[in-house]
């Protein structure tokens, strides 16, 4: 038991203890907080569909219904505790966010009439034909297509949830998503399937056949659609596409088999700058980009929306809290791609923040120029290079990977003075904190 010998000397001591007694509580003020900004692990499944990976922390729910259900794309939400009640709530909640955000939206259906925020159409529940396929913009909505047809297509399925609908059966899925890009997705197995566009009057065709070049892109057939400030791409991995003009108006047909087709216009509320946006369409093109994601993060839940451009590349969402992500992306082609992530900054503060990504735990070089990172070149994990592009209350990140099988991408912003709530940080602390104690031991005994 520590005394204090006499008056006279009380203040002596008590000069020597107060810093100790301080530096206790500092490091258990940097033990609370750190705790709070830390990531947790192991949780539960919840809802349509366990996302078999995603963690939100202890306690936490994933909801991913479709990974069990969709061939390609994702639409999640990770759920950081609380009963369904709570988790609906949240779910509106983040659905608005991101709709103000223009990230995504949630997609109203019924009767055959989907409206969206973004994306509006008739469907025909029977055949799984879409008519008066149009685009919001901001001042006006643009008619696309008169209708998309999958031939000899009879759906069994039909689900629409957060901002994605789905149209299945046993071969052939559907997917199309609320979004700025409006996609809309057909996938197919072992089927031989045929998707015939009906171009709206007005819009221009413009038909391309892209070599492979020096960087090794595959070859990939594209049609260019356009009206106004309205630009999108039609366009599948292996399937020839094929432009027929007539008096019923003009197609753009094409047939493949274990493939996939899409159509993705450029964001009609473009998160940055138009430039930008306009190259990141042409690397899409250019089979240079492989996949989209846009991510959301609120008071611990998490939402996002993936697409993916090529027909077997994979993204997964494992973990996601506020200014840390980590996700997992694969695939059997071996060339190098680009990734786009679309956050907003309470998600990502990547203006004020030290953003940092690494690559399967190395760190991936930064660039100013968007352009190094969309014409990126080389398979070493040193040739990994991202950029960042801020832009108002949103930024983009895009991620060049080398190569390709399995890799883990850990994107991470940390906010200046923050890097004292790492274990570095309270390793010091406690150090500090002993050598403080250490020194009021030995000037305590020194005047006894």
């Amino acid at each position: 038991m520590l005394r204090l010998p006499s008056d006279k000397m009380h203040f002596k001591y008590a000069r020597v203890i107060a810093p100790s007694l301080v530096g206790v509580m500092i490091v258990s003020m940097f033990a609370t907080v750190a705790s709070g900004f830390g990531g947790m692990s192991g949780s539960s499944g919840m809802g349509m569909g366990d996302s078999g990976g995603n963690n939100m922390g202890n306690n936490g729910h994933m909801w991913n219904w479709t990974e069990n259900n969709m061939w390609q794309d994702e639409m999640g939400y990770m759920h950081s505790g609380g009963d369904d009640q709570d988790m609906r709530e949240h779910m509106e909640e983040m659905m608005g966010e991101g709709m103000r955000y223009a990230l995504f939206s949630e997609l109203q259906y019924a009767d055959g009439v989907a409206n969206g925020t973004f994306v509006h159409f008739l469907l025909n529940e029977t055949t799984g034909t879409v008519t008066n396929y149009s685009l919001k913009t901001r001042s006006d909505v643009v008619k696309i297509f008169d209708s998309i047809e999958v031939m000899n297509f009879n759906p069994s399925s039909l689900k629409v949830q957060g901002a994605v609908m789905l149209l299945r059966n046993e071969s052939v899925q559907i997917i199309v998503h609320d979004n700025p890009t409006g996609m809309y997705h057909v996938v197919a197995n072992d089927t031989q399937t045929t998707v015939s566009f009906k171009v709206a009057e007005g819009i221009n065709v413009n038909q391309i056949a892209l070599l492979s070049d020096d960087h090794g892109d595959h070859s990939r057939e594209a049609v260019i659609i356009s009206a106004g400030s309205v630009q999108g791409v039609i366009a599948s991995d292996e399937g020839p596409l094929s432009v027929e003009t007539g008096s019923a108006g003009t197609y753009v047909n094409v047939t493949f088999f274990e493939d996939h087709v899409m159509f993705r216009a450029k964001p009609v509320f473009a998160h940055g700058n138009m430039n930008n946006e306009q190259a990141m369409l042409q690397a899409i093109i250019q089979n240079r980009m492989a996949c989209e994601l846009s991510l959301m993060v609120r008071n611990g839940n998490a939402m996002y929306d993936i697409m993916e451009y090529q027909h077997q590349f994979r993204m997964r969402v494992m973990e996601a809290e506020r200014n840390r992500v980590v996700i997992e992306v694969s695939s059997p082609d071996h060339e190098g791609k680009v990734i786009l992530m679309n956050m907003d900054m309470q998600t990502m503060e990547t203006k004020k923040g030290q953003m940092t990504v690494k690559l399967d735990g190395a760190d991936v070089r930064w660039t100013a120029n968007p352009l190094d990172v969309l014409y990126a070149t080389g398979s070493n994990s040193s040739d990994a290079l991202y950029t960042v592009l801020n832009g108002g209350e949103t930024s983009q990140l895009l991620i060049y990977v080398p190569s390709f099988s399995v890799h883990v991408l850990n994107v991470q912003s940390v906010m200046p003075g923050m890097e004292i709530f790492g274990i570095a940080g309270i390793a010091a602390g406690l150090a500090a904190v002993a050598v403080v104690c250490a020194a009021a031991a030995v000037i305590f005994v020194r005047r006894k």
